[in-house]
């Protein structure tokens, strides 16, 4: 399954959050989150950044499917890694 990074900007934008909001929300700085969100970019979120866009975009658990889809279209998405706590 892949990340929908589509679908995070979309909701960014009809939350009003901003790069450096979300950035800000995940403790990183705001052009590695910008790097992330870019849909050529190698960067993946971790399920710890994952969990915090959720909760920072005010979605519930059960939204997340929605986030995600099958397929290897590179350019909408990016698989998202599991932290290794």
């Amino acid at each position: 399954m892949q990340f929908n990074r589509n679908k995070l900007r979309g909701l960014m934008v009809e939350k009003d959050i901003s790069v450096h909001d979300m950035a800000k929300a995940l403790g990183v700085h705001p052009s590695t989150f910008y790097r992330k969100l870019d849909p050529e970019s190698t960067l993946d979120f971790t399920l710890t950044e994952f969990t915090l866009i959720m909760d920072t975009l005010g979605q519930q658990p059960c939204n997340l499917p929605a986030f995600f889809m099958t397929g290897n279209s590179r350019g909408a998405s990016a698989e998202v890694n599991h932290d290794s706590a």
